[in-house]
């Protein structure tokens, strides 16, 4: 095999059994493993992969490696590439679930005790990335890097609101307050209607809808009827399409796309679900109302890993097909406190519990977290590979140009929102161990100022720097908590 093939696996492995902290968080994690490390590809293209995954539904950080996989390896490196990434999460999954009613109390908080010490960890990885970014647009001139910067943090205030209220512990509201899946909706509303031309009118026009759409999914939602706001949201997607039309109509280009390689793409995610359906099939009878579901809940899951928990809510426990108790006592605590996809590792612990409920033994459990988890990645890298080559046959005009240009500084306001969700995750994880709030803040900033220090005296591999604060959490958890 390729040495670099097989370096790309392992990055990929690695990646998701540390992949603590949702999708986007493994935006930097990634890069520095197969870009800025291994220079497999080049940043360009992974920033194009970048864009994709984040305007597409399903699991980012699979959809990544799949895209990188098959770009630099074919086929083959498509689909290993993100069964490396979704498989350790998923399969974690899997395996505390059917040791839940053995291992759970002590498991759990041992678990929750390590989330509290790659958060340190993973707090580097994203104020690197953060960094980085603006240095490069340093590069092209002091304005770029203050432009960088204060849209990193316009993008933070929109979609950080709730997390920064639920820090200081108000009880309310924040006058803004969009999802992922919202603000990067306003964002390409924005680069499409303008086209990169910021003439009055354009600011002015997409100024007063930005307006009204932010405020109706905030504080304002008060004052603004839903029947406007769904007017707002149509005018936000006629004038997005007609700024592409105008787009395509000047730069006078032939749509082309490659069709065979998307073909192939598709046809290899969607043979594989149908192998594992068939074969699940032969002996339980609910698979094709599973695949269905399964199908459906990838495709709307916009907004992120906790966006798909309410997804998943809404598609399999209102139709009996799983219990509540099965999903909010069991497996959303579970898929919380474990590294990988969110997406992944629910799909496959909903299959779990199908499986259990229809056959009733262990067999038929896995055998539908299986068949959960090739749903969950076939379905998120299918429908990557479709946006992936239309942007292809996009990339020539100005829209997606400045999407280029752009995505980076949204991707650093986003990840912060991130880091700001972790750290009241690890303080409410806190809480349950018995810490109070400043206590937990204080070990964070310890460890990430450690982990700093070693990075930068040592230079460090991000490996062995992960494993130095896992030891260190596990020996004070046994020291101080047991």
């Amino acid at each position: 095999m390729n040495k670099k093939f097989i370096s790309f696996l392992l990055s990929m492995t690695k990646v998701g059994c540390i992949g603590f902290g949702g999708g986007s968080i493994l935006i930097p994690v990634i890069e520095d493993e197969v870009v800025t490390k291994a220079k497999i590809d080049t940043k360009e293209q992974y920033e194009k992969d970048v864009i994709v995954a984040s305007i597409t539904p399903g699991a980012l950080p699979v959809e990544i490696s799949g895209s990188f996989g098959r770009r630099n390896f074919g086929i083959v490196g498509m689909v290993l590439g993100a069964l490396c990434m979704a498989l350790p999460g998923a399969l974690a999954t899997v395996l505390l679930l059917s040791a839940f009613s053995m291992v759970q109390e002590g498991v759990l908080r041992v678990i929750e005790c390590l989330t509290i010490g790659v958060a340190a960890f993973i707090t580097l990885l994203l104020t690197r990335y953060i960094f980085s970014v603006h240095k490069r647009r340093l590069e092209k001139g002091r304005k770029q890097m203050y432009k960088s910067i204060i849209v990193m943090v316009v993008v933070f205030m929109l979609v950080g609101g709730k997390n920064i209220y639920q820090m200081l512990g108000i009880q309310q509201d924040p006058v803004f307050s969009v999802s992922t899946v919202q603000l990067l909706a306003m964002v390409f509303f924005f680069v499409f209607y303008t086209r990169g031309e910021y003439s009055p009118k354009h600011l002015v026009v997409s100024g007063i809808i930005g307006l009204l759409f932010l405020l109706g999914n905030g504080r304002g939602q008060h004052l603004i009827p839903p029947t406007a706001l769904n007017v707002v949201k149509v005018m936000m997607i006629v004038l997005a399409i007609y700024g592409l039309f105008n787009s395509m109509r000047m730069t006078k280009y032939d749509f082309k796309i490659d069709k065979s390689s998307l073909l192939k793409d598709i046809s290899v995610w969607f043979g594989i679900v149908l192998i594992i359906a068939v074969i699940v099939g032969l002996m339980y009878p609910d698979v094709v109302s599973f695949v269905w579901r399964g199908c459906l809940s990838v495709l709307m899951s916009f907004g992120g890993g906790d966006a798909y928990l309410t997804i998943a809510d809404g598609i399999f426990i209102e139709s009996g097909m799983v219990t509540q108790q099965q999903f909010y006592g069991q497996l959303v605590s579970v898929v919380n406190i474990l590294p990988g996809s969110i997406l992944c590792k629910t799909l496959s612990g909903i299959g779990y519990f199908v499986g259990q409920n229809v056959g009733g033994t262990m067999i038929a459990a896995l055998l539908f977290a299986m068949l959960g988890f090739v749903v969950s990645m076939a379905v998120s890298c299918g429908f990557f590979s479709i946006v992936y080559y239309l942007y292809d046959a996009f990339i020539h005009l100005n829209i997606f140009q400045t999407i280029s240009h752009w995505i980076a500084p949204v991707i650093a306001g986003l990840l912060i929102n991130i880091l700001m969700s972790l750290y009241n995750q690890c303080i409410n994880i806190g809480g349950n161990l018995g810490l109070s709030c400043i206590t937990v803040l204080a070990a964070l900033l310890l460890g990430y100022a450690v982990d700093f220090f070693l990075t930068a005296k040592f230079r460090l591999n991000s490996m062995f720097i992960l494993v130095i604060n896992l030891t260190v959490t596990l020996a004070a958890y046994f020291l101080f908590l047991v």
